[in-house]
């Protein structure tokens, strides 16, 4: 909740200064949905700093979830009826993925880094992640692809119509201030592919 808390004071402080901002996704565990009434604790957080839910993503891990955990799944379909965009964190990194795919809803696949690791040795890659892209998009998921580190990648992602894309390639970790002034002078772009 600490993370939530500095999340939207920062986004609220660049609102303020009339910067633009972007949605921040924010990972949660399955600890956080068994100790706290995390919908609730969202949405007093939304409220107090009046920040719009369109900026908040709420990722959760493939790991985290298993088969036929009524109680996950409600709280999952708690978040998104009250209007947060829930995202599904490394997917393909487990073993339950298409079960995954098949018991929860989610608006946002992320194809884990994984996929992209020794991308031009790899030939079973691409036709991997060409049905990953085409299956997300017909059960009406966005993709995103991590990892992204060259232009080979990039240009492979893109064919197929992932919709976003992450990875160094497009930058590395940086301070907060180092952001805010690289998009300021519109030197770092956020930008969607397609979709």
């Amino acid at each position: 909740m600490a993370v939530l808390e500095i999340v939207c004071r920062d986004l609220r402080e660049a609102m303020d200064k009339g910067l633009r901002v972007f949605p921040i996704s924010i990972n949660f565990s399955r600890l956080d949905f068994e100790l706290l009434n995390l919908a609730d604790e969202l949405d007093s957080c939304m409220e107090r700093y009046g920040i719009d839910k369109g900026l908040i993503h709420v990722e959760v891990t493939e790991s985290m979830l298993g088969e036929g955990n009524a109680k996950l799944t409600g709280m999952l379909n708690n978040l998104r009826e009250r209007g947060y965009s829930l995202w599904l964190d490394d997917f393909g990194s487990g073993y339950s993925g298409l079960n995954v795919l098949k018991d929860y809803s989610f608006d946002m696949m992320k194809i884990d880094m994984n996929f992209l690791s020794k991308f031009s040795e790899n030939k079973k890659s691409q036709p991997i992640l060409t049905s990953i892209v085409g299956l997300a998009e017909k059960i009406g998921m966005k993709t995103l692809s991590e990892g992204v580190e060259t232009n080979e990648a990039y240009d492979f992602l893109r064919s197929i119509g992932c919709q976003r894309l992450q990875g160094y390639l497009f930058g590395k970790p940086m301070l907060k201030s180092e952001l805010v002034e690289k998009i300021h002078n519109g030197t770092y772009v956020v930008s969607e592919l397609a979709g």
